[in-house]
């Protein structure tokens, strides 16, 4: 059994959807905070979620945008637009008072790339979180940079950043490299990751992530939870099914009791 804090993904697009189940499973102590994925561009949706945190005291942390939305600290000619969008982010994370921003390293580039330009943020708050090797199906990228330890050690050391290892994408870049895969998650866990992500696995041999809820996949979980140091703060990155309730989430955390 493993103590840890338990956290809610949700988008800052989610705005007046899931509000009661948001303030309410937060009542019932069934998640610890709130680990808020910013898209760029909607700064005036910000009111919102200082308003959920006065409801409640919700603690959050920032999950920046990514490729999918214009950001991609791998590549030298987005920086400019790296920028813009990460000064965009900081509204976010000011004003719900973060002490986590976390990034991805980037997609098609060069890795030390992404450590330069991190490195120019001066971003204290920054985690870096390691990826699968291939991109999800209907990506035009190539390939995701910082899916290896090497990767994630590059990046922490040249920047002086926190880890974020997620299960999932290490268990997807483990199947690419031909490693097997609980051993390959077991060697991130040097680099002391100050958060984790989780889901379940469908299949453990593919190389695309998948993001299925607790107990519907094969991801062994008592062993998944052994690697978790106690009072870690793990997010759950299950699917949400529903655009207006947050059952399926409800129904994760409750599945999980058994292990913490």
């Amino acid at each position: 059994m493993v103590n840890i804090k338990k956290g809610l993904k949700l988008y800052n697009l989610n705005v007046d959807c899931y509000t009661d189940d948001i303030l309410g499973l937060y009542d019932k102590g069934l998640y610890d905070y709130i680990e808020l994925y910013v898209v760029p561009n909607n700064g005036d949706l910000i009111g919102y979620w200082e308003q959920i945190k006065k409801d409640k005291n919700i603690p959050f942390i920032i999950h920046h945008a990514h490729s999918s939305n214009g950001f991609n600290l791998a590549l030298k000619e987005r920086e400019k637009q790296n920028l813009d969008i990460y000064k965009q982010t900081l509204v976010y994370a000011d004003k719900l008072d973060v002490d986590t921003i976390i990034f991805h390293s980037g997609m098609n580039g060069d890795i030390k790339e992404s450590a330069r330009q991190l490195k120019a943020f001066g971003e204290s708050r920054a985690v870096v979180e390691n990826k699968p090797y291939k991109p999800v199906s209907g990506e035009a990228w190539e390939y995701c940079v910082g899916c290896s330890v090497d990767d994630m050690k590059l990046m922490l050391n040249e920047c002086g950043c926190w880890f974020c290892l997620d299960f999932g994408h290490a268990i997807c870049s483990a199947n690419t490299f031909k490693i097997e895969p609980y051993s390959f998650i077991e060697s991130f866990l040097s680099l002391e990751p100050k958060i984790y992500h989780l889901t379940d696995v469908y299949d453990m041999s593919s190389e695309i992530d998948s993001h299925p809820h607790l107990g519907d996949g094969v991801l062994d979980m008592r062993r998944i939870f052994s690697y978790i140091k106690d009072s870690s703060y793990v997010t759950f990155e299950t699917v949400k099914n529903s655009k207006t309730d947050l059952k399926d989430f409800e129904k994760d955390m409750l599945w999980i009791r058994d292990f913490i």
